[in-house]
């Protein structure tokens, strides 16, 4: 009876080990907005996910804007909108708490259902599917959405990556021609900047800490405290 108790809670102890190595096992995907090498300077964007304002990398001589987003391994479908920021809105309630963001009536947006699908066999590689959509009628902003406080007129397309690349946003070529200059390109960006400070207060920043957990044989990613 007693060898039969101990089998039992090892087994228990060993079931318990391996759920939770699977719900917090996680996977660092990281994406990229890509601007043409004719631009002069670049200035940063600000990306939102989750409710947190999401670190950015800005890589002045690739003219790229780098970021990273922790996780759950086997989560496949994410959300990706391309707005200014001064075209978002909060939904409330009469006690003027946040319910959630929204975009406004008639501005313009960019709004994508990224999907990773895996390789049939081990020999081919998995892929994005991408489809660009609209929003419901309200306007209401998945609360998992991956938001880039962007003008989404300036996006040429977004595709590529791969299992641990989100596809590439891309920025039209020609972004000169339709702004007018560089300096007035710049001064786009800041402005755009300059519109999500009303929402930084809701999204915190976030910083990620990669723990090993030998006995469970899995890398963990976490927010620190």
């Amino acid at each position: 009876m007693i060898k039969q108790t101990i089998l039992f809670c090892l087994a228990g102890s060993f079931f318990w080990a391996n759920s939770l190595a699977a719900h917090f096992e996680q996977k660092l995907l990281v994406g990229s907005v890509q601007f043409p090498k004719t631009i002069e300077s670049m200035e940063d964007i600000c990306i939102y996910y989750g409710g947190k304002k999401i670190n950015t990398e800005v890589d002045r001589e690739g003219r790229r804007i780098s970021f990273s987003l922790s996780e759950k391994k086997h989560r496949t479908i994410f959300y990706l909108l391309v707005v200014d920021c001064a075209n978002m809105s909060m939904q409330t309630t009469d006690t003027n708490t946040v319910q959630y963001l929204k975009t406004v009536p008639n501005e313009p947006y960019k709004f994508y259902i990224l999907e990773l699908i895996d390789g049939i066999d081990k020999n081919e590689k998995s892929y994005w599917r991408i489809k660009q959509t609209r929003l419901s009628d309200s306007g209401h902003i998945p609360d998992d959405a991956i938001i880039v406080c962007y003008n989404p007129d300036f996006v040429e397309k977004i595709e590529g990556g791969s299992e641990l690349e989100f596809p590439k946003i891309y920025i039209k070529e020609d972004i000169l021609s339709i702004v007018g200059s560089d300096s007035l390109l710049h001064d786009q960006t800041v402005q755009a900047l300059l519109s999500s400070i009303d929402y930084n207060s809701l999204h915190s920043s976030i910083k990620h800490q990669v723990k090993q957990n030998i006995a469970l044989k899995t890398i963990i990613i976490a927010p620190e405290n």
